[in-house]
């Protein structure tokens, strides 16, 4: 199953952080590293419980966290970057589901909250933050000062002295 994550604007940077983490899980070496450090917790718990008598040494929670680890993090999946504003769609494989699931769940809750955001807010023009992105109200603000501002004030002019002629 393919996961799809919905991003605004420039979306290399997720799509390069995207790309590490299928690096990172896709070779042998991240497995390795965390069985080391999975036996020598388990090592660290026995010799712990030796040491205090031997009440208790918390294996059932040492083997349900590995269960839980194994599953969520040898399980691997692909994701889709969806960029909204201009169409792009790129793959990205070897994407460890306890990663992907909850990213691509709060892409879909965060889209689905900001198309709401936008019906009860929305003005007459649709100029919608999910076709235009989220910085269009500041280019039109920027827009604004540039045409009223500089246009009749002689100090915003960049020819202007300090005194403002």
């Amino acid at each position: 199953m393919i996961w799809t994550i919905i991003t605004f604007n420039e979306s290399s940077t997720i799509n390069s952080t995207f790309n590490a983490i299928g690096a990172i899980f896709g070779s042998g070496a991240f497995l390795a590293a965390a069985t080391m450090v999975a036996a020598m917790a388990l090592l660290g718990m026995v010799v712990n419980g030796l040491q205090d008598g031997a009440k208790e040494t918390n294996i059932p929670k040492f083997l349900g966290l590995l269960i839980i680890f194994s599953l969520g993090f040898t399980t691997k999946t692909s994701v889709s970057l969806h960029n909204e504003l201009t169409g792009n769609t790129v793959k990205v494989d070897n994407i460890p589901i306890a990663i992907a699931v909850p990213a691509a769940g709060i892409s879909q809750i965060r889209y689905k909250f900001l198309e709401m955001t936008e019906t009860a807010f929305s003005l007459v023009d649709h100029n919608r933050i999910s076709s235009s992105g989220y910085l269009s109200a500041l280019n039109t603000f920027a827009n604004l000062r540039q045409a009223t501002v500089f246009a009749s004030c002689p100090s915003g002019d960049s020819k202007s002295n300090i005194n403002g002629f």
